[in-house]
């Protein structure tokens, strides 16, 4: 797997301008040089070359440094590891000026513990204090994750969970003890926005003599249903990875039953229902992308606003195989056009949770008459000057099993997920060159 470099910066005419300048280094270049940082922070871009030329005028002008912009630079530089840009930056500003900011400081400790090994204590000293460093540039966690998981794939064959959790500052326990809550009906609502850092996975369970066609049915719509897992029993050994010591009976918040294509009950307990001829699947979910939307900028509306994220039934046909057809089903966020590439970019790195998007703009070439109306979930707001955007939706087999019409079917309840103990980010696949 290889890093993905940070986005290229088009450097704005005035900047480039003041790089070539012979005035580069006179005081008055530095209120142009931190603005740039800003809109670099703003628009997710990094620019090495003006960066160290500021801090080289933080240099020979200390009484000017602003901590928080300094901080802003160290983070962008952190967040380009493998380059050793943050050595030459540390290098180059004074120990003096670095710890009169206490971001900035922390910044310079952190990345000192990461060179290290260090994993748990990098994690707890960027996510330490009221302003942790962490938070001062969006993305930072995702960008220093995908540096380390890099690492990782270059330094081992295997790594064992606990330590992909450790190193991906994850807390590892996280997502067992949401199941264990969901076990004991302490836990019954979406899980949009809980156990942040794991992959979430939605569920279907069909009889045995149907999981083939239902196999063939994911790998012939491998959007909607990018398949995770498969497990012959409710409380069979999953991938390690996956959910150590899950019962999928009992450790979703809510289930639905189904019986010849109809929801016959909804229940935060499967057991009763759950029989020894059921084969269940584990499909990726988009919930596993959303912390990384929310680090870059691009909170979805449905976690600002705590409910459920909208999905709707479209008219476009799924492949199908046996009795398995039906209709995409596609979850709804909304964002401004200006947005979108980043949002799509972003998304499209996890195919495992159903990749980039599918559509956005007009939902009625989906089919959708009212965006107020979802079929599933809870409708949000599209504000003046937003777009819809939409992607493929695990919900989309709940429609393949209303037209297979099977004597018994067991699924999640829409937006009630398996909380995995699979790190989000492991999920992340970069595009090659």
């Amino acid at each position: 797997m290889e890093i993905a470099a940070p986005a290229p910066c088009r450097r704005p005419a005035d900047v480039e301008g003041l790089l070539n300048s012979p005035d580069v280094y006179a005081p008055a270049s530095i209120p142009a040089l931190e603005a740039y940082v800003a809109a670099q922070v703003k628009d997710g871009t990094y620019d090495f070359a003006a960066n160290k030329a500021l801090v080289k005028l933080y240099q020979f002008e200390p009484a000017s440094c602003k901590g928080d912009v300094l901080a802003q630079v160290l983070a962008k530089a952190l967040m380009a590891r493998p380059a050793g840009d943050l050595d030459q930056l540390l290098y180059m500003a004074p120990d003096v000026l670095v710890s009169r900011a206490p971001v900035a400081q922390r910044l310079a400790d952190a990345d000192a513990l990461l060179e290290a090994n260090k994993y748990g204590a990098f994690w707890a000293k960027v996510r330490e204090g009221d302003a942790p460093a962490c938070k001062c540039v969006a993305g930072f966690e995702a960008a220093v994750r995908r540096f380390l998981l890099d690492l990782l794939s270059r330094t081992f064959e295997r790594v064992p969970l606990d330590l992909l959790a450790e190193v991906l500052g994850c807390d590892a326990a996280a997502a067992a003890a949401l199941r264990r809550r969901c076990r004991e009906g302490k836990e019954t609502g979406p899980t949009a926005g809980l156990a942040p850092g794991f992959a979430q996975a939605n569920l279907v369970a069909v009889p045995k003599r149907h999981a083939f066609d239902f196999a063939r049915f994911c790998l012939l719509n491998p959007k909607p249903c990018p398949l995770l897992a498969v497990a012959d029993e409710p409380d069979a050994v999953l991938p390690e990875a996956v959910a150590r010591g899950a019962d999928l009976r009992r450790d979703l918040p809510r289930y639905r039953v189904w019986r010849d294509g109809v929801v016959v009950d909804e229940v935060e307990d499967a057991s009763s229902a759950w029989t020894e001829d059921l084969t269940a699947f584990l499909l990726g979910c988009s919930f596993s992308w959303e912390p990384a939307l929310a680090a870059a900028g691009h909170e979805p509306r449905h976690v600002t606003e705590g409910t459920n994220v909208a999905m709707y039934r479209t008219n476009v046909p799924n492949a199908t195989a046996g009795p398995f057809g039906g209709t995409l089903v596609v979850s709804m966020r909304p964002y401004a056009p200006e947005a979108v590439p980043a949002v799509a970019a972003l998304t499209s790195a996890y195919p495992a949770a159903h990749g980039g998007p599918v559509h956005w703009g007009d939902p009625k070439e989906l089919g959708i008459a009212d965006l107020g109306a979802p079929d599933y979930g809870d409708a949000v707001p599209v504000r003046p000057g937003e777009v819809p955007v939409f992607w493929a939706c695990g919900v989309t087999p709940q429609n393949a099993l209303a037209d297979a019409k099977l004597p018994l079917a067991i699924t999640h309840a829409p937006g009630h997920m398996l909380v995995c103990d699979l790190p989000d980010e492991a999920l992340r696949v970069e595009a090659e060159d």
